[in-house]
């Protein structure tokens, strides 16, 4: 994989969502903006941007605090 096309896939990603109210966008319509949902959101739309070669397992881990973290794990 390009390092840098992931880069620029997990800036797009922060750029969306780094200054939304989470319950304000379509993609958590009839959601809990818990960070359950927001890794498993995150975790699609990195795979789509990226399209790594392959089959594989991609996983995005979101951390709320130094403690509490929620994971979602995607097949490809």
């Amino acid at each position: 994989m390009d390092i840098v096309k992931i880069e620029e896939e997990l800036q797009g990603v922060v750029d969306y969502f780094g200054e939304s109210m989470l319950n304000e966008l379509p993609e958590f319509e009839g959601l809990n903006p818990s960070i359950e949902h927001f890794s498993r959101i995150v975790c699609g739309r990195l795979l789509d941007g990226i399209k790594p070669p392959g089959s594989g397992r991609f996983t995005v881990r979101i951390w709320e605090n130094d403690s509490c973290w929620a994971a979602y794990v995607m097949d490809y």
